[in-house]
């Protein structure tokens, strides 16, 4: 597995993989029973928000805490 740091860190392929796999509408829930730690360094409620949505579409329960 990796992790997606910079998007300049992908192939052409790959990128195309990405997002031809960001269009599908069958994909199991990755994160589908288990807890995501959000931590940000500053405050933002429109990032925590959207965090947050994102997590819970992919199944997740998203666990704010703030980083100080």
């Amino acid at each position: 597995m990796r992790h997606l740091l910079n998007i300049t860190d992908l192939s052409p392929e790959e990128l195309g993989e990405v997002l031809e796999l960001a269009q599908r509408s069958d994909l199991r829930p990755v994160l589908a029973g288990q807890g995501v730690a959000l931590i940000f360094e500053k405050p933002s409620n429109r990032t925590r928000q959207s965090m947050e949505m994102a997590v819970v579409q992919l199944g997740g329960h998203p666990v704010y805490t703030r980083g100080d």
